[in-house]
């Protein structure tokens, strides 16, 4: 609640990514999660249910809250035997045709102060139309906050790929039940008023 009213520590909010500046790191891994429409739609209500956060050692407070631009949440993790908290604000929204045959949604948080990194991070599932393949993404550009982290540096980074490992894999998981069972609605043409 304390971060949520807070403004970010750092300019260019909303442009790391593309821009990479020095100073930060960028990783970024995709992985498949099958084929076709159906399993895109159940992707992105798997994003919706924030089911990338499914991990087992990292939780998101709150799992409900909805997906909008300006919405705090924090990420709940356990490490060295402690739990931290750390606060991002979503600052951005990706529901969009970035080519001709390509589905994307997504949305992109960015730190907050009390997050241990400075930098933002983009999860996203596209649909290429063309290959009919369905892929997750997860994007990040950051900088360590302050020496504490610096000195833990290398752990931190090893806890951050397997989280990246763990999420594809919880992503996965989540498109391969089918959506009638998870009372997912998939728009088609044919049924408009689908909700």
């Amino acid at each position: 609640a304390a971060q949520s009213k807070l403004d970010f520590a750092y300019p260019n909010v909303g442009r790391l990514i593309e821009t990479r500046p020095a100073g930060h790191a960028f990783h970024s891994a995709d992985s498949e999660l099958g084929h076709g429409e159906a399993v895109f739609q159940s992707a992105v209500a798997a994003l919706h249910r924030w089911e990338q956060f499914r991990v087992g050692w990292v939780e998101l407070c709150w799992p409900k809250a909805p997906i909008q631009i300006g919405r705090t949440v924090a990420i709940l993790a356990r490490t060295f035997g402690l739990w931290s908290l750390s606060a991002c604000r979503i600052i951005q929204l990706l529901d969009e045709y970035p080519s001709a045959d390509t589905r994307q949604f997504g949305f992109v948080y960015a730190t907050l102060p009390d997050h241990p990194e400075i930098g933002e991070e983009r999860f996203a599932v596209q649909w290429c139309q063309e290959t009919d393949q369905v892929k997750y993404e997860i994007a990040a550009c950051f900088r360590p906050r302050d020496v504490i982290v610096r000195l833990a540096w290398l752990y931190f980074r090893r806890m951050v790929d397997q989280f990246r490992r763990q999420s594809a894999a919880s992503m996965k998981l989540a498109c391969s039940a089918p959506l009638e069972a998870k009372g997912v609605c998939v728009r088609s043409s044919d049924d408009p008023d689908c909700s």
